[in-house]
């Protein structure tokens, strides 16, 4: 793969980590109950909800479904109502694009470039037992080159505003939590 010769930072990436960055000194510290509390407030603000679930029903929530209801619920319910199924578009499909390919450039060494990340990122969702999978594999070749145009267009302004991740950081894009909550 390319690499782009990593620039100083720019006036953007400045800005960013001067609004964002935190030095060692200047971390936030935590109430050592606080995870207590929000677990106790989460239980009890979902205790009439679990009330009306059958013995073997499960409840489960993701980032995913939070962001559609906090989106817009109206838009969530309207979706889920609808008959038509899901149909996945160019629109749809970018974010996810995007969203990997920021994922691989933030651990990939050296500089990518950000149409090459979006190539890797649709190579390795068209592999993969992913919702975009069927749609990357049978889209056309002008809905693969808007996807990769608009998906690349995200990540170039990524990569523009944010400054590099150092590895001593030890950044992680993706993390995944179960927490039972309700007495399992």
């Amino acid at each position: 793969m390319a690499s782009a010769t990593p620039p100083e930072l720019t006036p953007v990436q400045q800005r960013t980590l001067a609004e964002l960055g935190a030095s060692s000194t200047a971390r936030p510290t935590f109430d050592p109950e606080l995870g207590r509390r929000l677990r106790h407030d989460l239980e009890e603000g979902m205790a009439e909800v679990v009330g009306h679930l059958a013995p073997d029903e499960v409840l489960t929530l993701s980032k995913h479904l939070l962001g559609q209801v906090h989106g817009c619920e109206g838009r969530l319910l309207a979706e889920e109502a609808a008959d038509d199924g899901f149909a996945v578009t160019v629109a749809i499909a970018r974010g996810a694009v995007a969203h990997k390919a920021v994922e691989l450039g933030i651990h990939w060494s050296g500089e990518p470039l950000p149409l090459e990340l979006v190539d890797e990122a649709m190579a390795s969702l068209a592999r993969t037992d992913h919702w975009l999978t069927e749609f990357l594999q049978t889209c056309s070749d002008v809905e693969r080159a808007e996807l990769r145009a608009t998906a690349g267009d995200r990540v170039h302004k990524f990569f523009e505003c944010f400054p590099r991740l150092e590895p001593k950081w030890r950044p992680v894009t993706e993390s995944s939590q179960v927490v039972e909550l309700a007495d399992g």
